[in-house]
């Protein structure tokens, strides 16, 4: 298996690589917190003594920015639909996103914590009751864990088989590179979160 060297400097390569189709590094910097020449060293091979391995928190900005682009665009956006259709999420800031589709604004519930509700019709947050399919739920499920924040990334890597890059993968509904966990992996998932959430209140 990679060392981890290895996989932050892949990763970085592959997904800044991605984001320069459509922006510049400048702003891919600006968007991570970092100085261009930073990102460049994330970039640079292991074995280079410029190297530096990035933190999750930058990869995990990339990934938001390609979801962002691949994902968040407007064809699934409510801006162009009629009157009264989509789902509504209503952002910390108050703001309501709009969209269409209702996977794409299930993840976006999923990251800040609120439940979509439809525009019109009556609100249900029983996703299983919406026939969007047994991977879809898992996808949610898992999103719900990772997302909480209880459970250490590490061992929900271990959970997915994957490493602490890369589980940020694991759940997102990108077509091409989201991770689809089964369903012992979910289980193993929310059995660790509530296993810490039971610790959290005996604190």
């Amino acid at each position: 298996m990679k060392d981890l060297k290895t996989i932050s400097s892949e990763m970085c390569r592959d997904l800044v690589a991605d984001l320069k189709k459509t922006d510049g590094l400048s702003y891919i910097a600006a968007a991570c917190g970092r100085s261009r020449q930073t990102i460049r060293q994330y970039m640079a091979s292991p074995e280079s003594t410029s190297f530096r391995k990035a933190p999750v928190t930058v990869t995990d900005e990339m990934i938001k920015l390609i979801i962002s682009y691949d994902v968040l665009r407007p064809d699934s956006l409510h801006w162009e639909t009629k009157e009264g259709e989509g789902w509504r999420v209503w952002m910390p800031s108050g703001a309501p996103f709009v969209c269409r589709n209702y996977l794409v604004a299930l993840e976006v519930a999923d990251r800040f914590g609120v439940s979509p509700t439809p525009i019109s019709g009556v609100y249900s947050d029983t996703v299983d009751s919406l026939g969007i399919g047994h991977d879809a739920i898992l996808r949610h499920f898992w999103r719900k864990v990772f997302f909480g924040g209880r459970v250490p990334r590490a061992e929900l890597a271990d959970i997915a088989g994957t490493d602490i890059y890369s589980v940020a993968w694991v759940g997102r509904e990108h077509p091409t590179r989201g991770i689809q966990p089964n369903h012992e992996q979910v289980l193993w998932a929310m059995a660790n979160d509530a296993g810490m959430a039971c610790l959290e209140d005996a604190a």
